[in-house]
């Protein structure tokens, strides 16, 4: 854990540090505006960020638990447990937000000004920017089906990382949103490993 912590610790900073070049790169060139304008296509690239995309992977899960009968000895239950809470535990970036109140790149405020609490509980996802939620959901997928289903890591990993480039490059979110978003979530699903260990210990 204390890896983790030190490494989205630098990650943080340095990304920082990015946040204006870099929205104002998507911002100038028309990437920021082309990816707005291809509604489905982004749709797509940030699916494995959408918590459905999470409750999808744990359906397949159950499903085949379920037609493994006995002779998958509930091998699946306990990580649909994992992966289910770390999503659940990731959508702390709500109020996370709300707190932070960072205005999205592009919408007339500087990258470093906050207004916490400024618009309340309604439009706080789509006001406010850190952290970034579909970075948060789909780097703790990606951590939560690392633990459990190891093998496929680099399918996960790629597909979160693919979410976060894709938040940065339309103007919805800064580097340090994603990289914040991606500790909530990394972070998320080691808590949730935990507590599943708890739960079911014997």
């Amino acid at each position: 854990m204390a890896i983790w912590v030190a490494g989205f610790a630098v990650a943080f900073v340095f990304s920082l540090f990015l946040d204006i070049p870099i929205s104002s790169w998507a911002h100038d060139s028309g990437l920021a505006e082309w990816l707005k304008n291809h509604v489905l296509l982004t749709h797509i690239v940030r699916f494995p960020g959408n918590f459905y995309f999470l409750l999808a992977i744990c359906a397949v899960m159950l499903a085949l638990e379920w037609l493994g009968g006995s002779r998958s000895g509930g091998r699946f239950v306990g990580k649909v447990m994992i992966l289910l809470l770390a999503g659940i535990l990731s959508g702390l970036n709500a109020p996370l937000k709300l707190m932070v109140g960072r205005i999205r790149p592009y919408h007339g405020v500087p990258p470093f000004e906050l207004h916490p609490f400024k618009y309340g509980l309604v439009n706080t996802e789509a006001s406010f920017s850190f952290p970034s939620g579909d970075a948060s959901v789909a780097f703790a997928m990606a951590m939560a089906l690392s633990l459990t289903l190891p093998r496929a890591w680099p399918l996960w990993w790629t597909l979160a990382v693919i979410v976060g480039i894709e938040r940065i490059f339309e103007n919805a979110h800064y580097p340090s949103d994603v990289v914040a978003g991606a500790a909530l979530g990394v972070g998320a699903a080691l808590i949730a490993r935990k507590i599943v260990a708890v739960l079911t210990r014997k």
